[in-house]
């Protein structure tokens, strides 16, 4: 990586870094240990989702399975990193974006730094504070799919993997709605504990670990992942389960 950030910053919520790799032509955003996005820098590639988010791993498959005619026309996502996100929308979707520490939506926001908001084909906002209060401002009933990307680093948020909090993302969620949580951690295997929150609602429930990440895949920015999706009714992943690398939890 270049030895001198492009940008370092601190406060309450960490320090935070943007680096370069610029031998794999790669801009990272670093919170205190934790990678929260990459970009690629060169032109051709800079609107692919990299890290967590890549159209190859399970995240691809979420959007892949509701897109054009399908896709949800209201999206929340809790947690921005460097809005990689916002890749996948597409023209008539709007996301809104529920981001806890302002640096990181200046950071994202900021197209020096990371262009997937400024690029994005849909509309969105971001809204400032904890996730959960902001999404308890919401209709209810408004979203077709809720995103929880707020999991990755050795901070967790608790509070956001509650019955509570599950009760209110499903108040939030229309009939057909999706939960998606990104549950990539390396200090805390999540699985378990959401699949028995799922278990108890008596929710469909699917999971994807893509974790043999090759060297080729490494040297062009994505990373492994591991993510786990909701719905009422076994038909609202019927697309997911069709997919074949889907597996109960």
């Amino acid at each position: 990586m270049d030895s001198a950030p492009q940008f370092v910053a601190a406060n309450s919520f960490g320090v935070k870094l943007v680096v370069v790799d610029a031998e794999r032509g790669l801009r990272i955003l670093l919170n205190d240990a934790a990678r929260h996005g990459i970009q690629s820098t060169d032109p051709a590639r800079r609107d692919e989702p990299l890290a967590y988010y890549h159209r190859s791993g399970p995240l691809g498959d979420v959007f892949a399975a509701w897109h054009g005619a399908d896709a949800k026309a209201q999206v929340a996502i809790i947690g921005l990193g460097v809005g990689a996100m916002a890749a996948y929308a597409e023209p008539g979707q709007h996301f809104t974006f529920y981001e806890i520490d302002p640096m990181v939506a200046d950071i994202a926001g900021d197209p020096k730094y990371f262009t997937f908001l400024t690029r994005c084909r849909g509309t969105y906002e971001i809204v400032l504070g904890d996730g959960l209060d902001g999404l308890a401002r919401a209709p209810d009933g408004h979203y077709g799919m809720i995103l929880l990307d707020a999991f990755t680093s050795d901070r967790i948020p608790t509070h956001l993997l509650s019955r509570q909090a599950l009760d209110a993302y499903l108040s939030k969620l229309d009939d057909g709605g999706v939960l998606v949580f990104h549950i990539s951690n390396v200090h805390q295997e999540l699985e378990p504990a959401l699949g028995g929150l799922a278990a108890e609602r008596a929710l469909a429930c699917l999971v994807r670990a893509d974790l043999n990440i090759d060297e080729a895949d490494r040297s062009v920015g994505k990373l492994p992942s591991h993510y786990l999706v909701m719905a009422r009714r076994p038909e609202g992943l019927r697309r997911l389960a069709e997919n074949g690398r889907w597996r109960s939890p």
